[in-house]
C-alpha cells in the first residue's frame, strides 16, 4: 500500500486541482512504510502493530531510523493540520525524508537476503 499511496499523493501534487491533498498522501504514505516494516521485522504481532499509534511504532524502530521517520511524520503532520509548526520545512523536505527511509529499510531487506544466502551457504560447505 506505501507505493500506491505515494504515486497518488505524487499524482495530487502535480495537479492544481489537488496539490492540497498531497502532504495528506504521503504522511499516509509515511505510515504503510513504517507499520509494512514493523509487521516484517516481527509478524507475530502483526495485529498490535496495525492498532498502534504512529509515534509508537516510529519508538520501535532501530534507532539510527527513527529521527528520519519522525522528520517525515511531523511534516506529514504539518500537512494535515491547521496549523504549521515547521514554517521552514515542507513537502520537498518530507519527500526527501521519505526517499531516505525507504532506502534505508531497503538496505536492510537486502542484508536480511544476504545474510540468508550466507548462512545457507555455510549451512552447505558443513
Amino acid at each position: 500500500m506505501f507505493v500506491e499511496t505515494y504515486r497518488q499523493a505524487c499524482y495530487a501534487e502535480e495537479n492544481e486541482d489537488t496539490i492540497g491533498l498531497a502532504g495528506l498522501g504521503y504522511r499516509k504514505a509515511i505510515e504503510f512504510l513504517i507499520k509494512d516494516y514493523l509487521i516484517k521485522v516481527d509478524p507475530d504481532n502483526k495485529d498490535k502493530i496495525i492498532k498502534m499509534q504512529l509515534g509508537k511504532c516510529i519508538d520501535k524502530l532501530d534507532e539510527d531510523i527513527q529521527d528520519i521517520a519522525k522528520a517525515a511524520t511531523w511534516l506529514g503532520n504539518d500537512e494535515v493540520h491547521y496549523f504549521k509548526k515547521h514554517r521552514d520545512y515542507g513537502i520537498d523536505d518530507m519527500k526527501d525524508f521519505i526517499q531516505c527511509l525507504v532506502a534505508d529499510i531497503e538496505r536492510y531487506y537486502v542484508k536480511l537476503k544476504a545474510r540468508e544466502f550466507v548462512n545457507a551457504n555455510d549451512n552447505a560447505t558443513k
